[in-house]
């Protein structure tokens, strides 16, 4: 498979968790998650709890693993700054900021 792609823009963090848990599931190129905060300044911290708990229970993907959030807090600057994208690091085990 080319690419598996999830949109999660529920508050629950274990709803945006499960939808990244089904990403890593698939064997594909390219795994990609869209999930959308309503707190710009919590987007790191979010994305690195997902990292430690959903993460630490699956192997490293097959290919690129990305997780992309949207805030509305940058909506007048669509599409910059509107997304962050992180890129799994398999060697660190964890997303980084690309």
């Amino acid at each position: 498979m080319l690419a598996a792609f999830e949109l999660e823009n529920a508050n629950s963090f274990e709803k945006v968790a499960y939808a990244l848990w089904k990403v890593t599931s698939v064997q594909a190129g390219l795994a990609g998650l869209f999930c959308f905060r309503r707190d710009p300044d919590g987007i790191g911290g979010f994305v690195a709890r997902l990292g430690e708990e959903v993460m630490q229970h699956v192997p490293n993907p097959a290919g690129e693993l990305l997780v992309v959030a949207g805030t509305r807090a940058a909506a007048e600057t669509f599409p910059d700054g509107y997304f962050r994208p992180f890129r799994w690091q398999p060697d660190a085990r964890r997303f980084a900021r690309c």
